[in-house]
Parts: structure tokens; C-alpha cells; sequence
């Protein structure tokens, strides 16, 4: 028995340099092709910031580290892309975050409450 309808929900976080509107035509095409109906919502940049710039190095200072990285999972920062110069930074383990069970241990929340307070100083005031 087929049901009457079935939706499937992709998300899509597109990488630096990556040409993403190549890849909504060819899903626009594929779904025309196949008789789909097709749906794209608003999306976001792909959040990056150069490593050398100066907002990542002294984050990276404040946060005692020494070299950034970049994550494959996906934040609001991408949202945000009227801001010119984006990182992000925090508390806890992704593999944690956003599950069932999500979770995150008091030493890392204190610790992500002492880098922020670390950033207000420095920024802020």
C-alpha cells in the first residue's frame, strides 16, 4: 500500500567556494524530471571567516588555543551573513548537542561562561 503522501525534508549547509546554485538547479531539474514537487527555503551563506584575520586570532587567543578549525555541523552563523567577519566558538561537545539526550558537563559550561566573559572584556568594554 503506497501512502497518500510523502514528504522528505533535505538540508543543505553549503561549504566556502562550493557553487550551490549549480546544485538547487540540478535538484530542481531532477525534480521536474521525476514529476516532484519542490520546495526551497530561505537559506544562508556558507559561514566562513579567513584564518588569519584578526577576529580569529585574538579569539584564538582569548580561548588559549592555537589553531582554528573548521566543523562541518551546522550553525545560525550562516544566517547571519550581513555580518562580515563571523566565528564560532563555545562550550561543550558537538556530538552532545542537538540529540535526544542532549547534554553538556558543568565544567564546560562554566568554561564556555569564562570565554564569553573573556570576549565581553575585551570587546565590549
Amino acid at each position: 500500500m503506497k501512502p497518500a503522501r510523502s514528504v522528505c525534508t533535505v538540508f543543505f549547509r553549503p561549504l566556502p567556494g562550493v557553487d550551490h546554485e549549480a546544485l538547487l538547479q540540478r535538484s530542481v531539474a531532477s525534480a521536474e524530471r521525476h514529476g516532484l514537487e519542490l520546495q526551497l527555503a530561505v537559506r544562508g551563506d556558507a559561514a566562513y571567516t579567513d584564518p588569519h584575520n584578526p577576529l580569529v586570532l585574538e579569539a584564538l587567543e582569548l580561548a588559549e588555543r592555537d589553531i582554528p578549525k573548521t566543523v562541518s555541523y551546522g550553525t545560525d552563523g550562516g544566517e547571519l551573513s550581513e555580518i562580515r567577519d563571523r566565528i564560532v566558538c563555545g562550550p561543550g561537545d558537538i556530538a552532545q548537542a542537538h540529540t535526544e539526550d542532549e547534554w553538556i558537563a558543568l565544567d564546560q559550561l562554566d568554561a564556555g561562561t569564562d570565554l564569553f566573559e573573556k570576549f565581553l572584556r575585551r570587546w565590549c568594554l
